[in-house]
């Protein structure tokens, strides 16, 4: 009896795995809210065969339109558009007295350019750093600059690198994920 509960009990864990839960967005998307970045994180909360129904929650500084992954942190995940409608969580300001507020709201996303496996995303970030960066000097340690800084080394890079946005996003956001934060 207890060996039958301990399956139906792992059965139903790992179907709330399979049908929601974490997931990472895997390309540049133009959605109903905004631009999404590839590295983005969501919520999956309801999917059917094509599309997937997530949940978004970050933070916006104030006078901005982007949403970004951590309070503080330059982690570009959405542009949003003017009108989109959020709820708010909590603000606090960050150490140059800029207020963020952290936000969530709901939106439709393509299931295809989901993940629930956040290395294989990072991966692929790490994979076109080391392919792309690597053709014209040495690679720069992933802590050599802070999460604020690589964005604009990586953008300065860009073309000669032959990076398309997506692929621009996903490196920068696997180099943000190793560096320090200060």
């Amino acid at each position: 009896m207890k060996k039958s509960n301990a399956l139906v009990v792992g059965f139903i864990l790992l179907s709330s795995h399979l049908f929601a839960g974490e997931a990472y967005v895997t390309q540049n998307y133009d959605s109903s809210v905004g631009k999404i970045f590839a590295g983005a994180k969501v919520d999956e909360i309801k999917k059917d065969s094509d599309h997937s129904l997530v949940k978004y929650t970050g933070f916006i500084p104030a006078g901005s339109t982007i949403a970004y992954a951590r309070h503080g942190l330059l982690e570009k995940e959405i542009e949003l558009n003017a009108d989109t409608k959020y709820e708010k969580i909590s603000e606090k300001p960050d150490e140059y007295d800029t207020v963020w507020t952290q936000v969530s709201f709901e939106l439709t996303l393509p299931t295809k350019i989901l993940s629930y496996d956040k290395k294989q995303v990072a991966n692929q970030g790490k994979e076109l750093f080391e392919a792309r960066c690597s053709t014209c000097h040495p690679l720069h340690p992933y802590d050599e600059f802070g999460v604020n800084v690589w964005p604009g080394i990586i953008e300065t890079m860009k073309e000669r690198a032959n990076l398309n946005d997506t692929e621009y996003s996903l490196a920068v956001r696997f180099l943000q994920s190793k560096a320090p934060t200060e």
